[in-house]
């Protein structure tokens, strides 16, 4: 599996994670104390950032991708 690493301070290289770290914080800005939100909030937070559409799955949301691809995944007991 091919790694990559970004140079410090380029945002630009890691499109991706900066945009769900966005996404995120409007939901739980960053002095948000996580441990006052509820459960139930927290798994909405969840859920709502799996069932968006993205891009770079060719706008299957990742819940559907993972459930596409399944089968490759090796499971542990």
């Amino acid at each position: 599996m091919p790694i990559y690493f970004c140079d410090p301070y380029a945002s630009w290289q890691k499109e991706g994670i900066e945009n769900t770290k966005g996404r995120l914080r409007r939901e739980l800005p960053l002095k948000t104390d996580i441990k006052k939100i509820s459960e139930e909030d927290y798994q909405e937070t969840i859920l709502n950032h799996n069932l968006t559409p993205r891009k770079s799955l060719n706008w299957l949301t990742p819940l559907e991708a993972f459930t596409q691809n399944i089968h490759l995944v090796a499971l542990q007991t």
